[in-house]
């Protein structure tokens, strides 16, 4: 399968559900003197349990992130393995970032793209600049 194929079949997409921000009770915002006696009680509580899910949501989203940044790294194998570029390559590295640099706003296939065009400095530098080193 093509690169192009991957990202239509959703190779990439992370598939953990991303984490819901916890919600602040508008009484942790609220003015002291607009709140009832029940409210002004209550504040611990609902303090405890805003803290418990911005903990949750920390957590969830630490998870989301990881299974992102591992989906990429796959991305970014599979993209140079298409192309024949080791994916150890100092330059084949350099080239990868300008094209998520420049391309993930996009989206994997604006990234693939990108990397596609600058595929021809690779091939250009290893060519020519290879050589001249050798000898």
């Amino acid at each position: 399968m093509s690169i192009y194929d991957n990202i239509n079949a959703g190779k990439y997409k992370v598939q953990i559900p991303y984490p819901d921000r916890a919600v602040k009770p508008k009484q942790l915002s609220a003015n002291v003197a607009h709140l009832t006696d029940g409210e002004i009680k209550a504040l611990p509580k609902l303090r405890a349990e805003y803290e418990a899910a911005c903990q949750k949501f920390g957590e969830e989203l630490d998870k989301w992130r990881e299974e992102d940044n591992r989906l990429r790294g796959v991305f970014y194998e599979d993209l140079l393995a298409e192309h024949g570029i080791p994916k150890d390559d100092e330059l084949a590295s350099l080239l990868l970032g300008k094209a998520w640099e420049d391309g993930h706003s996009g989206g994997y296939s604006d990234v693939a793209s990108v990397f596609h065009d600058l595929v021809s400095i690779y091939e250009f530098v290893q060519k020519n600049y290879t050589k001249k080193k050798s000898k």
